[in-house]
């Protein structure tokens, strides 16, 4: 396998496990139990947000930045229909 493939699965895994961290926060029945998950969840974003940088800097990931007018122009879109 291919640093690519790594990299992916490692992204869509500690995606997976930040859902996993946000609803057990949420559920949680006490501050210390709370606070514990919580924590995960930080620890797991920062995670996350490194496997990105890497991904970024490999060039497998590249996104683009969008112009202020065209969220300009979506905001309008849905304001509108609403």
């Amino acid at each position: 396998m291919n640093n690519k493939i790594y990299l992916e699965n490692a992204l869509t895994l500690t995606k997976s496990l930040s859902m996993l961290y946000i609803n057990a926060t949420i559920e949680s029945s006490n501050e210390e139990t709370r606070a514990v998950f919580y924590n995960g969840l930080l620890v797991n974003l920062e995670m996350q947000d490194d496997i990105y940088q890497n991904m970024k800097d490999d060039g497998y990931y590249n996104p683009e930045n969008i112009k202020t007018s065209e969220i300009k122009k979506a905001l309008k879109k849905l304001t509108k229909d609403e």
